[in-house]
């Protein structure tokens, strides 16, 4: 394994798409964290201003052109929120959608020339969450958005709109009955939704089963129950994706979780099919599956990235270590991949 190309991004990378049509192009979503002035004073009674102590958190999404001579800066759209997940609408061209530090959603059109201002639609954190909006995930073709929160909660969106239709208790801590971090979402062509938790599980929900309980009001929806949950991790799952059909026309699913496993899955109607399970190498943030659909590119944080078989769950030429920080972005250039880091600002090209 060797560098092709590195450049260092304007803020702290947590995020890294590939554009659906420009595949050149690459979108980075960032976060930045803003200590406080501590030199700060009130301008009428020299008391220190009463925000003091609190983090500023702003973010921006950088976008950079795979060229014949290495990675070039194309854009650079600040945000007044930290960017943590951004993903593509599969129904709508060149829409992003991305998640934000406020619990906020932020959806619009983006290509070579940043954010396209006409089609931009920013959603408020929705009522019965808090905290950040961790990950993303278009459903039915594009029409709703799926949103997973800190709060445990997870919300569906009508899309472009930004409507949300209901917001769901999804994980919470067995030995204390709070809420635990709602780390991941995900569905499939079905519209079983998938969620990981910070209380070790993975849960799966029937979309349809959450519209019926939604009467138009804000309250949180409590009585929906998940179809299937699986406990079987040591740490948080932190994320899943739905990749192809595994056998039987079952849901094939990809888990990763800070204990730093992948694990592969196989999910049809109420029944879970454990594939394979290894150790990654590292707490497991996010993974970019290559185009052919044989090879998953894992973004293993403090262990830094490597490229697994699918379906054999073998590590292919072992773990790339070049980044000094958390690998949390990874995306593919044909044979070649690019993964970011956060504190040491890293975007790099690898073969």
């Amino acid at each position: 394994m060797s560098v092709a190309s590195s450049i260092t991004t304007p803020d702290f990378a947590c995020s890294l798409v590939r554009h659906p049509l420009d595949t050149a192009l690459y979108v980075c979503g960032q976060y930045h964290l803003e200590e406080p002035d501590e030199e700060e004073e009130g301008a009428s009674d020299g008391k220190q201003e009463e925000s003091k102590g609190e983090q500023t958190r702003t973010g921006a999404l950088t976008g950079y052109k795979m060229t014949a001579s290495g990675i070039i800066q194309v854009f650079h759209e600040k945000l007044p929120h930290g960017v943590l997940s951004a993903v593509w609408n599969p129904g709508a061209g060149q829409q992003l959608a991305v998640a934000l530090s406020s619990g906020g959603v932020m959806v619009a059109d983006v290509d070579e020339e940043g954010i396209n201002e006409v089609t931009r639609v920013s959603a408020p954190a929705p009522p019965n969450t808090s905290g950040p909006c961790t990950d993303l995930a278009f459903l039915g073709a594009g029409k709703n958005l799926l949103a997973s929160y800190t709060s445990g909660s997870f919300v569906i969106f009508t899309c472009p709109t930004m409507v949300p239709l209901g917001t769901v208790a999804a994980h919470k801590f067995p030995f204390a009955s709070a809420p635990a971090e709602t780390w991941t979402i995900a569905c499939d062509a079905n519209d079983m939704i998938f969620t990981g938790g910070d209380d070790g599980s993975l849960k799966v929900w029937n979309y349809y089963t959450i519209l019926e309980q939604y009467d138009g009001d804000e309250e949180l929806i409590t009585a929906v129950k998940p179809e299937v949950v699986l406990k079987d991790f040591d740490a948080g799952v932190t994320v899943v994706r739905t990749i192809k059909s595994g056998a039987d026309g079952a849901t094939r699913l990809l888990v990763g979780s800070y204990d730093e496993t992948v694990t592969c899955i196989d999910f049809d109607v109420d029944r879970i099919t454990k594939v394979w399970k290894v150790e990654a190498g590292g707490g497991v943030w996010r993974f970019a599956m290559h185009e052919d659909e044989t090879r998953v590119l894992v973004g293993a944080m403090y262990g830094g990235a490597c490229v697994l078989d699918v379906e054999s769950g073998e590590q292919i030429d072992g773990m790339f270590e070049e980044h000094e920080s958390m690998v949390y972005g990874a995306a593919w250039f044909g044979s070649l991949k690019l993964t970011c880091s956060f504190y040491d600002r890293q975007l790099i090209m690898w073969d």
